[in-house]
C-alpha cells in the first residue's frame, strides 16, 4: 500500500515518453524536406520540455503529499497507543490499589509492593520491545521509500537525458543536411530505446510493498513475543502472590495494551 501511495506517481513520468513520440510522430503528411522536420522539431522541443517540467512539479508535489499523509497516519497510530496505554495504566492502578487494601499482614503488603514493582516492571520492557520494533519497521519502510525514490529518478533521469541526446542529434542532422525522413526515423528510434529502458528500469526496481510485507511479518513477530514475555511474568508474579495472600487475588489482566 505503501509503495503505491509514495510512488504510483512516478510512473507517469513514464507517459512523458509516450507524449514526446506521439508528438514527433503524429499522423500527418510525410515531411518532403530537411526543412520542414527541422521547423516541427524546434517547435516540438519548447513543448515536450514544458510537459516533462509540468509533470516533474507533479510528481514532487504528489511526493510530498503522500510522505506528509504517511506522516500523519503515524502520529496518529502513536497518539491512539498513547491513549491505549493511558487507559490501562488507570485500570492497573485502580487493580493495585484494590489489592493494597485487602493486604493486612506485613507479609501481605510485602507481597503487594513485590507484584507491584514486577508489575510495572514487566509492562515498561514490553512497552520498551513494541516501541523498538515499531521503531524499526519505520525505519525499514524509510529506507525501502527512499532507495525506490533514488531508482525511479535515476531511471527518469537516464530517459531525459536520453531523449535530450536524440533530439540534440535530430538538430545537428538537420544542420548537416541529412535527409528529412532519416531524421525522423532516427529520433523515432531513439525516442522508442529510451521509452523501452524507462520502462524497464521502473520495473526492475526495488518494491516497496515487498519489503514493507516482510518488515510488519518482523514487527509482528517481535510484539507477540514482547506481549508473551509480559504474560510469562504476569503469571509468575501471580503465584508468588496467591501463595502469599493463601488465597485468589485479583490481579491485572496479562493481556494489556502493549
Amino acid at each position: 500500500m505503501i509503495s503505491k501511495k509514495i510512488f504510483a506517481a512516478s510512473v507517469t513520468l513514464a507517459l512523458v515518453s509516450s507524449i514526446l513520440a506521439s508528438s514527433i510522430f503524429a499522423e500527418s503528411p510525410a515531411p518532403k524536406t530537411g526543412n520542414v522536420v527541422c521547423g516541427r522539431l524546434i517547435d516540438l522541443v519548447g513543448k515536450v520540455d514544458g510537459r516533462i517540467g509540468e509533470r516533474d512539479g507533479n510528481l514532487a508535489s504528489r511526493r510530498g503529499d503522500r510522505l506528509a499523509d504517511l506522516a500523519k497516519r503515524r502520529a496518529d497510530r502513536d497518539k491512539g497507543l498513547e491513549n491505549e496505554r493511558s487507559e490501562a495504566d488507570t485500570t492497573r492502578t485502580s487493580h493495585f490499589k484494590k489489592l493494597e487494601e485487602r493486604a493486612k499482614t506485613d507479609s501481605e503488603k510485602a507481597a503487594v509492593t513485590v507484584f507491584e514493582n514486577t508489575i510495572n516492571t514487566a509492562v515498561a520492557a514490553r512497552r520498551a520491545a513494541v516501541n523498538a520494533a515499531i521503531a524499526a519497521y519505520r525505519v525499514g519502510i524509510d529506507a525501502a521509500l527512499a532507495t525506490r525514490k533514488t531508482q525511479v529518478d535515476a531511471a527518469i533521469s537516464t530517459f531525459k537525458s536520453s531523449v535530450n541526446v536524440a533530439i540534440a542529434k535530430a538538430k545537428n542532422d538537420c544542420a548537416g543536411g541529412v535527409n528529412g525522413k532519416t531524421v525522423r526515423e532516427s529520433l523515432r528510434a531513439s525516442v522508442k530505446a529510451a521509452r523501452d529502458k524507462l520502462k524497464s528500469d521502473l520495473t526492475a526496481a526495488d518494491k516497496v510493498k515487498n519489503q514493507a510485507e516482510t518488515l510488519a511479518q518482523t514487527r509482528k513477530t517481535a510484539v507477540q513475543k514482547a506481549i508473551d514475555d509480559f504474560r510469562g511474568t504476569v503469571a509468575a508474579a501471580t503465584s508468588v502472590l496467591k501463595a502469599a495472600f493463601g488465597k485468589s487475588s485479583a490481579t491485572p489482566s496479562a493481556s494489556g495494551t502493549p
